[in-house]
């Protein structure tokens, strides 16, 4: 597998907990950016098996109040 190099800017604190993460599991900062990333995106793609992308999660309603068979909204 060639490796790239991936590149991302975040805030101070982020950083320190990330590098605070690697050195308390024993891994280099790489790896462990690499090991949540892949669990993010594993996650994500099985949520994607509940609601895929395409016509995934439900909008609202196709027949909105005052839209049915009467027509627009009307007034009592």
């Amino acid at each position: 597998m060639v490796r790239v190099r991936l590149t991302a800017d975040v805030d101070q604190e982020l950083r320190r907990r990330v590098k605070l993460a690697g050195v308390v599991s024993g891994s280099l900062v790489s790896e462990w950016v690499e090991r949540a990333v892949r669990r993010e995106l594993e996650r994500e793609e099985e949520e994607r098996k509940y609601y895929p992308l395409e016509g995934g999660i439900p909008g609202g309603s196709k027949n909105p109040p005052g839209r049915g068979a009467d027509g627009p909204w009307r007034r009592p």
